[in-house]
């Protein structure tokens, strides 16, 4: 299915390699519901062995099943559907990819180190509970990035190494800052909602709509959602040194960024979890001006475009859209069911008419689908 994935996206065919996951997730959503009716309370000791379980990992594999069934009407029309396999050690692609897959082994390595040592803070700070908000926390965190700048990243990524590869520095540059403000134009705005409206966002999705108390996830989710720019920005820029082979400055920064979160987790999170959590925003943020400097050095520098007055209109509307939600939620009352969610909705559309309403000119300017166009 990964391999079926590239062959699409070699042939800039985007469309049914971004849907195709949403069967999965319906068919696994499925699943879960199922297995949810007909075990209510299920332990590892009471479904072991039983045919329930079976059938919930039959569900499972049948999800990726149905995600690749949705890519071969793609496949066939871009007659990719007869593919023969044949392995050459003494290929250059084979080659460059054993080259690069030493520095994603040291990535994962370093990663799975701060990991740990961040998760053992949480859990000193209050056990099981800090470290079940972080892993929420940090999913919902995550949404805004997968739905949107994976999509663009996907999107991108075969023009990115063509240009490259041709020496077109300039068209490589200006093809990652239109990624890059792409990106930001979503995410910016959506992580300021975000960091105003944590507490109730957790509250109707993990507390049966229970907003009364304050939130673990709700804290670790808007302090995560301040460093999602910079956490968009790194990622970009990591794409962008992908399609370069840069696998030695992919390494540097990543472990830039991890020794900076165990620097400051060590420092500041010992005793509070908003804290801990911060000291994944901010290394993020510095991973990301970092990772700037890197593409200067390398002669694709993208840095300008944190110049341009779209960026400057862009932090302005998105700081109002934050405070006209944070005010239209502080009229309302409500902390629990239907009126939270409603309290919730209110002060959401609030936020997005007011981003739309300061954003509006440069939205009009903007030609998103450029990215995308053809490609689907």
């Amino acid at each position: 299915m990964s391999l079926s994935g590239v062959l699409l996206q070699i042939r800039n065919k985007f469309g049914a390699v971004s849907y195709a996951p949403i069967v999965n997730n319906v068919v696994a959503i499925a699943v879960l519901i199922w297995f949810h009716i007909a075990v209510p309370a299920p332990t590892v000791t009471s479904v072991l062995g039983t045919r329930e379980l079976t059938l919930l990992a039959l569900g499972t594999t049948l999800g990726l099943l149905a995600q690749f069934f949705v890519l071969i009407p793609s496949l066939t029309s871009s007659r990719l559907g007869r593919v023969r396999l044949r392995l050459d050690m003494r290929d250059e692609a084979v080659r460059g990819v054993l080259r690069l897959g030493g520095w994603t082994i040291l990535v994962v390595i370093v990663n799975q180190v701060a990991l740990y040592f961040v998760l053992a803070l949480a859990f000193g700070v209050g056990g099981s509970g800090p470290v079940s908000a972080y892993t929420y926390g940090w999913a919902f965190m995550q949404m805004p990035f997968a739905v949107v700048v994976a999509s663009v990243l996907q999107a991108v990524n075969t023009d990115l190494i063509a240009l490259y590869t041709s020496d077109d520095r300039h068209g490589y540059s200006e093809r990652l800052m239109d990624a890059m403000r792409t990106s930001l134009t979503i995410v910016v705005p959506v992580a300021a909602l975000m960091v105003i409206l944590a507490q109730p966002i957790v509250a109707l999705l993990l507390n049966h709509g229970d907003g009364s108390v304050k939130l673990e996830a709700g804290v670790v989710l808007a302090v995560l959602a301040t460093g999602l720019p910079g956490y968009t920005v790194f990622q970009v820029i990591i794409r962008g040194l992908q399609a370069q082979q840069r696998g030695v400055d992919i390494f540097g920064l990543y472990a830039f960024q991890n020794l900076g979160t165990v620097i400051l987790a060590a420092f500041m999170g010992r005793h509070s979890l908003g804290a801990l959590i911060s000291a994944i925003s901010i290394s993020y943020t510095l991973a990301a001006v970092a990772g700037l400097g890197v593409m200067h050095y390398r002669q694709t520098s993208v840095g300008a475009m944190f110049l341009e007055p779209h960026l400057r209109r862009l932090v302005l509307a998105s700081v109002a859209s934050a405070l006209t939600a944070a005010v239209a939620y502080s009229f309302m009352g409500s902390t629990a069911g239907v009126g939270l969610a409603v309290r919730t909705g209110i002060a959401t559309a609030a936020g997005l008419l007011t981003f739309l309403f300061f954003f509006r000119h440069a939205l009009r300017k903007s030609d998103f689908g450029a990215l995308v166009r053809g490609k689907v």
